[in-house]
């Protein structure tokens, strides 16, 4: 039976068993950051437009799935609109061209795109399939959703004058949210 050598180790002393440290002066560590800095441009640069489009697409569904684990109210309104807008921009389409390739008005697009509309399912099912599947429906509708999502946990103005309105209010005397 062999021993593990690594048994008990905190993850530290793991790190420091597999990794050897590497002692660099400050002009190797500028130096190594250039040449690593070149690589990834020329990296970049010999991609083609279909490689690209596909690393944008991923990285838009990355910056979607965030904004959407985040706990709290975000500090920028990233609604429908800035998403669908993002994803105009990495396809490379007017909006004449997307609202073609979508089977919707240009003008209906364009409401969409500046979140004075509110996408159906029937849109977010188009865009699910026009991105390849890349980005799938729940997470478009997940975005389109996050507004009202918010405008729910803000808006006690409207929450309040709408209570006004309710006749006949259920209690419970066990109930804690009296």
């Amino acid at each position: 039976m062999e021993k593990n050598h690594f048994e008990g180790l905190s993850p530290e002393e793991l790190v420091e068993a597999a990794v050897f440290p590497v002692e660099m002066s400050a002009e190797e560590r500028t130096a190594m950051a250039l040449e690593m800095k070149e690589l990834r441009l020329k990296r970049m640069a010999s991609l083609t437009g279909e490689e690209k489009t596909y690393a944008n697409l991923v990285r838009l569904r990355i910056q979607m799935e965030r904004y959407l684990m985040a706990e709290s109210l975000p500090q920028e309104e990233k609604f429908f609109g800035y998403f669908l807008k993002a994803y105009q921009s990495i396809i490379d389409r007017n909006q004449r061209a997307l609202a073609l390739d979508l089977g919707l008005h240009h003008t209906k697009l364009n409401r969409l795109l500046h979140d004075h509309d509110t996408p159906n399912l029937a849109f977010i099912y188009r865009l699910e399939k026009h991105s390849g599947n890349m980005i799938p429906a729940l997470l478009w509708w997940k975005i389109a959703i996050k507004r009202t999502e918010l405008l729910i946990v803000s808006d006690k103005k409207t929450k309040a004058s709408e209570g006004k309105k309710v006749r006949n209010e259920l209690h419970f005397s066990f109930a804690a949210n009296q």
